[in-house]
């Protein structure tokens, strides 16, 4: 695996190459394990953003998968645990706000690129001319893809009264149990707010376990799956979506590869 992200940085005239992938959320210290030499950096959004996004994103991008933002605010907490690990153990990380990054770009990437051990070009902390290759088509990727560095935080709101409720107990459930350290706040919470209740609590946790339970007999079916069947059960998805959301981001990936 190692030698085929550094191939692909070579390929890109990289200096370094690395891996945003969410599907690590919750095994950050098997990672430390595969490659000790790594450095882990940490983007904290705000997450009534992360889980706007998540809406605006479907069904294109997850191809109809479900449950994606009661998967979303499970990630949030899970992901604040797994770094906390890190730190405790000594590993290096470099933590990021979301806003403050969009704010001064510049500021926030030259921090980056000191823990990095790579000289800061101005180029980093702007988009004209930036290497989308990689992003494939679709409305909730417009910012990236445009020319200017904005906050998320402006578009219009697309989450559902319930939902926003919901995260808004969540935050003030995690606020109170860091001492109002974390998660940073970005927009002002509602002061009616209250902790979710305890069956709340358990039900998200029994829901996200049996989610990640079934993920995992995804990926064994994968791993054991014919090719055809898998072929056509991606064809079968392809006509649910009218689209392949995919298309654009393998077309990318693979001219990558083939250059």
């Amino acid at each position: 695996m190692e030698k085929a992200y550094q191939e692909y940085a070579r390929q890109k005239g990289a200096l370094i190459w690395g891996e945003k992938s969410v599907h690590f959320h919750h095994s950050l210290e098997r990672l430390v394990k595969d490659f000790p030499d790594a450095r882990f950096i940490f983007l904290w959004r705000d997450l009534a953003a992360i889980c706007r996004s998540v809406i605006r994103a479907k069904p294109d991008f997850f191809l109809g998968r479900s449950r994606m933002t009661e998967r979303t605010l499970a990630r949030y907490k899970a992901l604040k645990v797994e770094s906390d690990r890190l730190i405790s153990r000594g590993v290096p990380v470099h933590q990021i706000d979301y806003e403050t990054l969009v704010k001064d770009p510049a500021g926030v990437m030259t921090d980056v690129c000191k823990f990095l051990g790579v000289p800061f070009v101005a180029s980093m902390a702007s988009l004209e001319g930036a290497d989308r290759s990689a992003i494939y088509a679709g409305g909730h990727h417009a910012l990236v893809k445009s020319e200017r560095i904005v906050s998320s935080l402006e578009r219009a709101e697309v989450l559902p009264p319930d939902l926003k409720s919901k995260i808004e107990r969540y935050i003030c459930l995690w606020r109170e149990e860091s001492g109002g350290k974390w998660p940073v706040l970005s927009t002002r919470q509602n002061g009616d707010s209250a902790k979710p209740p305890l069956r709340e609590r358990l039900f998200d946790r029994a829901l996200y376990r049996c989610l990640r339970t079934y993920d995992s007999m995804v990926v064994v079916i994968y791993c054991f799956a014919p090719f055809w069947l898998l072929k056509g059960y991606r064809a079968y998805k392809r006509r649910i979506l009218h689209q392949d959301p995919w298309e654009d981001y393998d077309s990318g990936r693979q001219a990558g590869f083939n250059r």
